[in-house]
């Protein structure tokens, strides 16, 4: 049986796309996430509307009438996931259509699909990331820099505290741990997209493969550290015209510090007058 097509494709404005995890994470006290391979291919949810006319308005809850009558099953439709540009894949709607609002002629419809990925060129996926940045030491190195907007870390020290009935709290060194938690986002052209895809797909295929990156974290100077990407956190936040701007959490192996270096840094700084 041949699926039904929806012949409008959403429209960038507020489109983002969140990939499924692949893999599982199971956190360990006091170091590394464990991680191992679950699924690959798994679904993606996307978020997307569409700017329609009243005849478009009318079609896209005809069609999703349809569907919805029909068992609510997979359909096809064009859209921005896992390369560039628009290419068919086979979605359900995991919501409603829902009405963001109407002015004249003028309908703001937005839905909530669910995606499944297209299977990946292995072969194709590391040679573009070849082009990009070669492996170091068996590691393959992210050839993209992180943009400053969006950019957060939880670093993985750890403080225990006791808040008693009354009183100061108590708090006392715990666990150092190896790795922090960093989310990190790259703004991007399309072929910049298409290398962090390739890139994301290949560590999934690995369970989580880790890689090098340069990061702001122990100081301000930029330095290199180990990473890899926690499942499930890949997303594509927004598309503009060919703008692609993707997010992801990382857990960051954290650099042995130099406590003389600290300390000559904590010498270094002026006295408060």
């Amino acid at each position: 049986m041949t699926l039904r097509r929806l012949e409008l494709s959403p429209d960038q404005a507020r489109y983002s796309a969140a990939f499924g995890p692949a893999v599982q994470r199971v956190a360990v006290a006091g170091g590394r996430a464990r991680h191992r391979l679950d699924q690959l291919g798994a679904p993606a949810l996307i978020n997307c509307q569409w700017f329609a006319d009243p005849v478009e308005h009318d079609y896209l809850l005809a069609f999703y009438r349809t569907v919805r009558a029909e068992g609510a099953g997979p359909f096809r439709l064009d859209l921005w996931l896992d390369d560039f540009p628009l290419i068919e894949y086979q979605a359900s709607f995991t919501s409603p259509l829902q009405l963001g609002g109407q002015s004249g002629d003028a309908y703001m419809v937005a839905a909530r699909l669910e995606a499944a990925p297209w299977p990946r060129n292995a072969v194709a996926d590391q040679a573009l990331i070849d082009s990009f940045a070669e492996a170091v030491d068996g590691l393959q190195v992210m050839g993209l820099d992180v943009s400053s907007a969006g950019y957060s870390a939880t670093r993985g020290d750890e403080l225990l505290v006791a808040r008693p009935g009354f009183g100061p709290a108590g708090i006392r060194a715990g666990l150092e741990r190896e790795a922090s938690l960093i989310r990190v986002s790259w703004t991007t052209n399309a072929r910049g997209y298409e290398y962090l895809i390739a890139f994301y797909f290949t560590g999934i295929r690995e369970a989580a493969l880790p890689f090098r990156i340069t990061l702001v974290l122990d100081n301000s100077a930029p330095a290199e550290y180990v990473a890899v990407m926690i499942p499930g956190s890949f997303s594509l936040d927004s598309v503009e015209g060919l703008t692609f701007r993707v997010s992801c959490d990382l857990e960051v192996v954290t650099n042995p510090r130099d406590a003389g270096a600290d300390a000559a840094i904590l010498a270094a700084f002026p006295e408060a007058p």
